[in-house]
């Protein structure tokens, strides 16, 4: 039997001879002689492209593999002509050019790189791979035992063995799994170990491990990549099964993976034996090899396909305050995790999206890269803290939203534009390994549990509600440089005897309205439909900041976004937009089919008109969005250190760390025709609802951008990056906005927390009563559509689910302020117990610094869907937690504990 090939290549030889004798010496000469010079000496490149030229290296389309000629291919061409009568090509020039190859692909050096690149990749065209979650004794990152972190890759020992049918045992590959394969497990799960991978070739393999218990477990969760055959495999107990494949839903026939649940294993050892077959890994990638299949197109790379090994571990990121987040080759910290860290920093390079993994590719990879972050430590645990703890407070643990619930906080410089924390929620449920981890992010960023909801994910959960007031408000003012009746309406009036605010065109008891041109059942009406004449009756500013506790009797901006008054923002932007908008739902209604398509089917007469709505044009609410940043597109955390990465950010690369995303707001959507088509809606009624916050959708960095550039009149550009090697990194900054709109906006802002929306969040000690004198505020309460299901049919509580905001800026007097207060309300406590009435105490906070921030907190219901109920409280919580005293020797006394306000409405 072993002879068989050799007489066959001897036959056909022998015929190839007989048939050509007159030829014999110079094919024999051109075959084998070393002094021709038959082998040109060529690039490794070069020669697989000249083979792949003349077809001699090829793809299988199904398998993956790529097959390379024989080398004893001319005698084999020769013996086939002879055998059919055919002249010998020996004197044909690409016959010779062929064997000129073939010769250089097994007698040169390159020609042997060339083989042995395609060997390894023909080696990994077939795989199998098995993990388990057994208890392991591998610590995660971030955690002190089993609770939130990141369990790293390669820290667990192989715990199975894998044997082909003759019983050879096959060695374990060291390709990583690829991310692509995350069908196998479409939720994360916690605690899962290594994957481990073997490439056996084709035929079944028995998959073999031993677990050893010294306490019953209750289940044990295996996952498998290959077509798992039950019927030849063993596990003990009675194992559950659900089958897995990149397409679902699938069953045991067509399933390309499993995974099983085995339970309740008492003490004692469990052999586990698994029969799989492995699967055709046509396009499994492999990091380190210089060549690749596309389909049936074979490529010559000639680089890694990811960052080399050694790319991030000469990487050092750290907070801006000089916390190690991600150290070298050591990889993430403690303090990455547990400060909530883990979405922008990633895991490692293999999240493409992360920091590391943006860094782990830049062009100059060799060289070290030391990055301090413009992350601050303190204020990221801070509002981390304030984030959990405010959740909790809210909704408990029996909140039917808790798994679909996002909620971020974004902090900023407001002078520089630097990002100082990025909190969010949900956390890590407890140890996920990194693989799960990076595959969850090559889905929908939304749902991605490591998104960094701060300026990734926007969606209808991002609705701000009456924090676009701002917007609102700032557009007027503009306008009303030029417009005395709209000045009027923003100084305000009173009303006159018959209670109408002639400057605004509303009565005091008024509580909804309706733009003209607006549907009857699209009106708006005010937060609990509380009139206008409400607002005229509260006080205008805190005693305790040094304000009047009378009213003011006047209603104009002030009041209505200290209130939040709904009607009079519809009435506002109805001055400024509504001639544009009514202009606009004319033109739509007067649309006509084009000529022979009366006929034409709904759908195609449909799409006709909508390629025939006009264009909105430009109005005060779009421009003003644009000049605060809200529709910035070409946003860039990376900020003068772009060109150290790469020429362009990835904007392709959904959720990419670096790349927040835009706004978007559906009155913009009628100025661009693509748009257009797929929201012809009215756009009065779309006017109307952008007044007040609704059919927008930006994320908290924009809206902390939004207030920053109010706290100092010039808009920021958020960035990152604070210093690359010791080098600086800043970013550009806006032009000047007109210093007398926002200084008009700040006294409207400085209202809400002393007696506004926002009042209640900060009345809950002296030291908060205190500090709300220095923070400028705004409450949002956005409707999302989505449903309250949780909502028995005859409660009062919202029907549909809100998104709570709280957005605005602190001085850095408001740490001081909570430092004074804590300690004027320790002396009282003192003194009311029969102690000294002069006491030293601290009046300074170690932390002092001007912060702009936003807070978004999703799924809101009940009594905790207001943006001033659920962030506002947090937000004061984060302030709180970051003035920690600084003491200095000074007396207190306690009769200069200042008076305390009235125990505060719900408001929006």
């Amino acid at each position: 039997m072993r002879w068989r090939p050799f007489l066959l290549w001897f036959a056909m030889a022998s015929t190839a001879i007989v048939g050509l004798t007159a030829r014999v010496t110079h094919v024999a000469t051109f075959v084998v002689s070393p002094s021709e010079p038959s082998s040109p000496l060529l690039e490794d490149a070069e020669l697989f492209e000249r083979l792949k030229a003349t077809r001699l290296i090829a793809a299988d389309p199904v398998t993956g593999r790529i097959d390379l000629p024989a080398r004893d291919l001319a005698l084999f061409e020769l013996a086939f002509a002879a055998a059919n009568g055919r002249p010998a090509p020996l004197g044909n020039r690409t016959w010779r050019e062929k064997q000129q190859l073939i010769e250089a692909l097994y007698r040169t050096p390159n020609g042997t790189a060339v083989r042995r690149q395609v060997a390894r990749w023909n080696s990994t065209r077939h795989a199998v791979a098995v993990r388990d979650d057994r208890p392991s004794a591998v610590r995660p990152v971030g955690a002190a035992g089993i609770g939130p972190g990141v369990l790293p890759q390669g820290r667990t020992a192989v715990q199975w063995r894998v044997a082909d049918t003759a019983g050879r045992p096959v060695p374990p590959s060291r390709l990583p799994v690829p991310e692509r394969y995350g069908f196998i497990a479409p939720m994360l799960r916690i605690g899962m170990g290594d994957w481990h991978q073997f490439h056996p070739g084709t035929g079944i393999v028995h998959l073999m491990s031993t677990v050893t218990l010294s306490q019953t477990l209750e289940q044990l969760r295996i996952q498998v990549l290959g077509r798992l055959d039950l019927a030849l495999s063993s596990l003990p107990g009675r194992p559950h099964v659900e089958w897995r494949c990149p397409r679902t839903p699938c069953g045991q026939a067509n399933a390309t993976g499993a995974e099983i649940l085995v339970s309740s294993l008492p003490p004692g050892a469990h052999s586990m034996r698994l029969a799989v077959a492995p699967n055709t890994a046509a396009h499994l990638p492999v990091p380190d090899l210089a060549v690749a299949v596309h389909g049936t197109d074979v490529i010559w790379t000639g680089t890694e396909r990811r960052a080399p090994a050694w790319a991030h571990a000469n990487v050092t990121l750290s907070t801006a305050d000089g916390h190690l987040l991600w150290q070298g080759a050591n990889g993430l910290t403690d303090l990455a995790v547990t400060a909530g860290l883990l979405p922008i920093i990633g895991t490692g390079p293999i999240d493409r999206r992360s920091m590391i993994g943006a860094v782990a590719r830049r062009p100059d990879r060799k060289t070290p890269a030391s990055l301090r972050l413009t992350i601050h430590s303190r204020v990221q645990e801070a509002a981390q803290n304030a984030l959990d703890a405010g959740l909790q407070r809210a909704f408990g643990q029996e909140d039917p939203y808790r798994d679909l619930r996002r909620a971020s906080i974004v902090v900023l410089d407001p002078d520089s534009g630097a990002i100082l924390a990025a909190a969010r929620s949900p956390r890590l449920p407890g140890p996920i390994h990194a693989w799960d981890l990076a595959a969850g992010r090559r889905g929908d960023p939304i749902r991605d549990p490591q998104t960094a909801t701060a300026w990734h994910g926007v969606n209808t959960d991002n609705t701000p509600g009456s924090v676009f007031k701002l917007v609102t408000a700032f557009a007027a003012l503009l306008a009303a440089e030029r417009d005395t009746t709209l000045a009027a309406m923003l100084d305000g009036c009173q009303p006159d005897h018959a209670g109408r605010l002639i400057c605004a065109g509303l009565d005091a008891a008024d509580f909804s309205y309706g733009m003209p041109g607006q549907h009857r059942r699209d009106t708006i009406s005010n937060f609990e439909d509380k009139p206008l004449r409400h607002s005229l009756r509260k006080a205008h500013r805190s005693p305790t900041c040094g304000g009047s506790a009378r009213p003011a009797h006047s209603f104009g901006l002030d009041e209505a976004l200290r209130d939040s008054v709904n009607i009079w923002f519809v009435k506002l932007a109805e001055r400024l937009d509504l001639e544009t908008a009514l202009s606009y739902d004319k033109a739509a209604r007067r649309r006509r089919l084009p000529e022979g398509l009366a006929g034409a089917d709904h759908a195609t007469r449909q799409l006709a008109l909508a390629d025939r709505l006009p264009d909105l044009g430009e109005t005060h609410l779009l421009s003003t969005a644009r000049l605060l940043g809200l529709l910035d597109t070409q946003a860039d955390l990376a900020g003068t250190a772009r060109h150290r990465l790469e020429t362009q950010p990835r904007r392709t690369r959904a959720g990419f760390i670096l790349v927040p995303d835009a706004a978007e707001l559906e009155l913009a959507h009628l100025t661009d025709p693509a748009a257009r088509r797929q929201r012809p809606a009215g756009a009065v009624d779309t006017l109307a609802q952008t007044a007040i916050g609704q059919r927008i959708r930006i994320s908290p960095l924009q809206a902390a951008r939004l207030v920053a550039a109010i706290a100092t009149g010039t808009l920021p550009s958020p960035y990152l990056i604070g210093d690359w090697n010791g080098e600086g990194v800043s970013s550009p900054k806006g032009p000047p906005l007109p210093a007398q709109a926002v200084a008009h906006l700040r006294d409207a802002m400085k209202l809400v927390p002393e007696t506004g929306t926002a009042r209640g969040a900060f009345s809950k000690s002296l030291a908060l009563r205190l500090a709300a004198c220095h923070v400028y505020g705004k409450t949002g309460t956005g409707q999302s559509g989505r449903p309250n299901t949780a909502a028995p049919s005859d409660s009062d509580a919202p029907g549909h689910l809100t998104s709570a905001w709280f957005v605005g800026w602190a001085k850095a007097e408001a740490f001081h302020a909570l430092v004074r207060g804590r300690s004027i309300a320790g002396a009282a406590s003192v003194a009311a117990n029969g102690g000294s009435t002069l006491l030293p105490g601290p009046t300074r906070s170690r932390f002092a610094q001007p912060l702009a921030f936003a807070c978004m907190v999703s799924h809101g219901y009940e009594s905790h869907h207001t943006g001033g109920a659920v962030c506002g409280r947090i937000m004061a919580d984060m302030l709180d937690q970051l003035a920690q005293p600084l003491l200095v020797p000074v007396l207190h006394m306690v009769n200069h504990v200042l008076p305390t306000s009235t125990t505060p409405e719900p408001t929006p």
